[in-house]
C-alpha cells in the first residue's frame, strides 16, 4: 500500500525488542529472554492484553501460530504451546 494509517497505539512497556502480528494476535517480544506478551487484535483499534508467554531465559526469535495455538521455541526447554482466543 502507498499509505498506511495508524489505527491504534499500544503502550507495551519498556524493553520491547520487536513486534510480530500473526493469527489475529500481536506479540510484543521482551528483551533478553524475558518472554513475550500477547494482545488480541479482534478489534484492531483496541488491542486487548491476552497473556504473558514466558521464555524461561531463552530469547525466542518468533512465535509460530497454527490455528488457535501459539508455539514458542524456548531453547533447552523445548517448544511451549499456548491456546489463543483472538
Amino acid at each position: 500500500p502507498a499509505k498506511l494509517a495508524q489505527v491504534a497505539a499500544l503502550e507495551a512497556g519498556a524493553g520491547v525488542s520487536y513486534l510480530q502480528a500473526d493469527g489475529g494476535v500481536l506479540f510484543a517480544h521482551l528483551g533478553a529472554g524475558l518472554g513475550a506478551t500477547a494482545w488480541s487484535l479482534a478489534t484492531p483499534t483496541q488491542p486487548k492484553f491476552q497473556a504473558f508467554l514466558p521464555t524461561q531465559g531463552y530469547w525466542s526469535p518468533r512465535v509460530l501460530v497454527q490455528g488457535k495455538t501459539a508455539y514458542l521455541p524456548s531453547g533447552w526447554y523445548g517448544v511451549q504451546a499456548f491456546a489463543l482466543n483472538p
